[in-house]
């Protein structure tokens, strides 16, 4: 309230906006803003990865959003992580993003007009549209409108876009000046999806005479043919792990495990893609390519060298703020409870102390008891370990597989993007969207391929 309204008497105002009718008192703080604490920068790779790495110490606030927008709903965060991440269904998805990609690249090409070649804006209709397609088909149940499914209730690019929202919210905003928006946008968001997966569940657990499911079962006839048989098969699975429980927990569970982290996930393999689309990485490209043709897991563990060394030096999170809750030291450098603590990823990433000899050159002989590149998010929803590894090398290997692959000429071969100094004092990359609007998330970058027979 005392951001909204400075020139007025907060108590006073608060009195007039209770008595009105539908009041959106409740919505607000009414409570005087305590004196900001104290911000600490820390540096170096070992104390960012100490502040990622220590969530109790030093807290994020991602639990606390997550919480609001789910309506406080007790979450089981294990059982849903147990049930998505078997070795099975890893198996499973990593399959479903590989035929994700070959199919989007096919439908969303287009003809260069008077040659052979074909454009494709890779970022916004491929990357950036896998999880979306694969929550949707596989995990959740959306009814997404497309050529093969015309009469479909959700559009791919709208989707991404609510859940991006979400991503924002949850682990992507550090400034009170968005907070209030993004989470009024999160909160409807997650509201009508956890109700749609609501719905589903109810259906599969025989509950006929539910409002969510006669709700469910309309949307399915306009809808035409929902092809759910793939997700009904996995919400099964989670109903009979947790069939004493009620769907609205499941589903409220199931969305904070993945919808979070799909806009994040897509950013990190923009990225990779984009570092490897350099001319002079022409060697790299092919030889991603050749890995992932081997279908192999010493082959995947060296594609994912590749692909961490390109999030080291192009992390989809720049920095990261933390507020300690306990006294503490980093180093030599004391923390005391309540100040807020800031780390710049990018900076970390680049610690010549850890990256030898020089941070800046990309080196793919790196081993796993090295250090890798700090994403700027702990390794949850679709950023998990295996998830990641398993899927992340059978996208690039789609996609740098296509012949004669290389930017498009000019502006749309590249990523629209600005260095700057955030508010908080870490350099941060912000991007441009097609409405000239800022935006956290990479939007477009064309490419042009010669198609094969």
């Amino acid at each position: 309230a005392y951001a909204h309204f400075p020139f007025l008497v907060p108590a006073l105002f608060r009195k007039k906006l209770a008595a009105k009718p539908e009041s959106i008192v409740g919505q607000y703080v009414w409570t005087r803003p305590a004196v900001p604490k104290t911000t600490v920068k820390v540096q170096g790779y070992n104390a960012a990865a100490a502040v990622l790495g220590e969530p109790k110490v030093f807290e994020s606030g991602v639990d606390r959003r997550i919480t609001d927008i789910t309506r406080g709903v007790l979450l089981y965060k294990q059982v849903i992580q147990k049930a998505l991440f078997s070795e099975q269904n890893i198996s499973t998805w990593t399959h479903a993003f590989q035929c994700t990609a070959g199919r989007l690249i096919k439908q969303k090409s287009i003809n260069h007009v008077g040659s052979d070649l074909k454009y494709l804006d890779i970022v916004k209709d491929v990357v950036n549209l896998l999880p979306i397609y694969w929550l949707a088909d596989e995990i959740v149940g959306l009814s997404l409108k497309s050529k093969i499914n015309p009469w479909g209730i959700y559009r791919d690019q709208e989707v991404y876009e609510q859940f991006a929202i979400v991503s924002n919210y949850v682990l992507m905003n550090t400034e009170p000046v968005d907070e209030w928006s993004l989470h009024q946008q999160a909160l409807q968001i997650t509201d009508t999806f956890t109700g749609l997966i609501t719905g589903h569940l109810n259906r599969l657990s025989g509950s006929i005479l539910s409002v969510s499911v006669l709700t469910d079962t309309v949307k399915g006839l306009f809808a035409g043919q929902n092809n759910t048989e793939n997700s009904d098969a996995f919400l099964k699975q989670l109903l009979t792990v947790r069939r004493t429980h009620p769907p609205s927990q499941i589903s409220a569970s199931l969305f904070a495990e993945v919808v979070p982290t799909a806009a994040v996930y897509s950013k990190a393999v923009a990225h990779i893609v984009n570092f490897y689309l350099d001319d002079g990485r022409a060697r790299e490209r092919a030889d991603i390519a050749a890995l992932a043709a081997e279908r192999t897991p010493e082959a995947e563990r060296k594609i994912m060298r590749y692909a961490r060394e390109a999030i080291r030096l192009d992390p989809p999170i720049s920095g990261i703020v933390r507020t300690a809750k306990v006294d503490t030291r980093l180093g030599t450098m004391p923390i005391s409870a309540g100040d807020n603590v800031v780390a710049s990823i990018i900076e970390a990433n680049l610690d010549p102390s850890v990256f030898r000899p020089d941070p800046k050159t990309p080196s793919f002989n790196r081993t796993a008891v090295d250090a890798f590149g700090l994403m700027g998010v702990s390794p949850q929803g679709l950023l998990q370990g295996p998830f990641f590894e398993n899927t992340v090398p059978t996208i690039l290997g789609t996609i740098f597989s296509l012949k004669d692959l290389k930017r498009a000429p000019g502006q749309s071969g590249q990523l629209n993007r600005f260095n700057q100094v955030s508010p908080h004092g870490y350099p941060e990359e912000v991007y441009v969207n097609s409405q000239g609007q800022l935006t956290p998330w990479p939007s477009s970058l064309v490419v042009q391929y010669t198609p094969t027979a």
